[in-house]
């Protein structure tokens, strides 16, 4: 394959600011990508640490920098790097995550034999802010299931994607300010209309830790947030539905918005109730199903059902124990390969600890080495 730094055919965006601490580990697991056709296109969005001195000792040729003398948000440095893009493909990377060797050449693959698939993105691994490996995080896999679950939450792990970087310039128009949610309006935007797809693997260890933007946010920001991906999960819910305009769907649209905005935010046992309300109303209104089952949920969205159901369930364990369980039995009901996926030892330890159980499980692992 061509390696001509003039026409690389993947560039792997990743903005920067104030990264040290994790950013070597970033840079490395790009460079020992068993694709080798890229280049590593780095957006010093107006470093004040020692971000500059690690991208300055970097050999390797493929890597370009481009250093904002001020910080300008990462919205525009993420359109920055567009336009200075020169790869047919834009994978995304983040500074503080890791992509796995694999990850650009499945990505590429995937591209190639599905034309019109304008997007994909991969599953990943939770890892905490020591880089240990925690639990899978399971996406939507196909076009139709991802739009089911954009009605709710993001589909996307934004440094996981990979994406035809003209159409998402000419035809989409890039990035677009939307606070904290910038890739989830992105992603919506382009599913809506066009093919999309997740890789059903985990190929990057995706880092949680204090300092990241929605673990930080104050009081005003989170409602900001939640402003902003109700506006989000509002179109995507009217393009599911056909765009169609009546009493009962604007009933249930400002439901689902009332109820969503609690689901990652204020959880507490009411919440569980009125989120399945919600989601067994949606599903009727797309499905007609008359009443709700796992019988009469389509095959192709039993996955992503069974998988909102787990969700719901680890959620609800440390507020509603019992109910947790019957959660994760529907959701096993609906797509019984869940039972390999999910963190059994973490999920028995919310059940007999509550809340108490994080400290003791991240003691553990970091005791044991282990991976729960």
């Amino acid at each position: 394959m061509s390696m001509t730094a003039a026409s690389p055919l993947v560039t792997v965006l990743l903005p920067v600011r104030n990264g040290s601490a994790h950013l070597p580990a970033a840079l490395e697991s790009i460079f020992a990508q068993t694709f080798r056709d890229f280049e590593l296109l780095v957006i010093d969005d107006g470093s004040t640490d020692s971000t500059p001195e690690i991208l300055s000792a970097v050999q390797d040729p493929r890597l370009r920098v481009v250093t904002n003398p001020q910080n300008i948000g990462l919205v525009p440095a993420l359109n920055r790097g567009l336009e200075m893009a020169r790869g047919e493909f834009v994978a995304r990377q983040d500074h503080d995550d890791v992509s796995l060797p694999e990850r650009l050449q499945k990505q590429v693959d995937y591209l190639r034999t599905h034309a019109g698939c304008v997007l994909v993105g991969t599953e990943a691994t939770q890892t905490d802010g020591q880089g240990r490996r925690m639990y899978r995080l399971l996406r939507p896999h196909g076009a139709e299931d991802i739009r089911w679950y954009l009605c709710f939450d993001n589909a996307f792990i934004h440094s996981s994607v990979m994406f035809r970087r003209e159409v998402v310039r000419q035809v989409f128009g890039g990035y677009a300010p939307s606070f904290h949610s910038e890739d989830y309006a992105l992603w919506s935007r382009i599913a809506r209309s066009r093919e999309t797809a997740n890789l059903p693997e985990p190929l990057l260890l995706y880092r949680e830790h204090s300092s990241s933007v929605t673990q930080s946010m104050s009081a005003a920001d989170e409602v900001r947030f939640e402003e902003a991906t109700g506006a989000i999960r509002r179109e995507n819910l009217r393009a599911l539905l056909g765009g169609e305009t009546n009493a009962e769907l604007n009933d249930i649209e400002e439901r689902a918005a009332r109820v969503l905005s609690s689901y990652r935010r204020d959880f507490n046992a009411a919440s569980v109730n009125a989120f399945l309300e919600v989601l067994e109303k949606l599903l009727a209104l797309k499905f007609r199903p008359g009443n709700f089952g796992a019988e009469v949920v389509p095959a192709e969205y039993r996955r992503v059902v069974g998988m909102q159901h787990a969700e719901l369930a680890y959620r609800t364990l440390p507020v509603a124990r019992w109910k947790a369980l019957e959660l994760f039995r529907r959701a096993l009901e609906l797509y019984p390969g869940l039972g390999g996926m999910l963190p059994w030892v973490r999920i028995a330890a919310l059940f007999l600890l509550g809340e108490n159980a994080r400290k003791l499980v991240r003691r553990l692992t970091k005791a044991a080495g282990a991976l729960v």
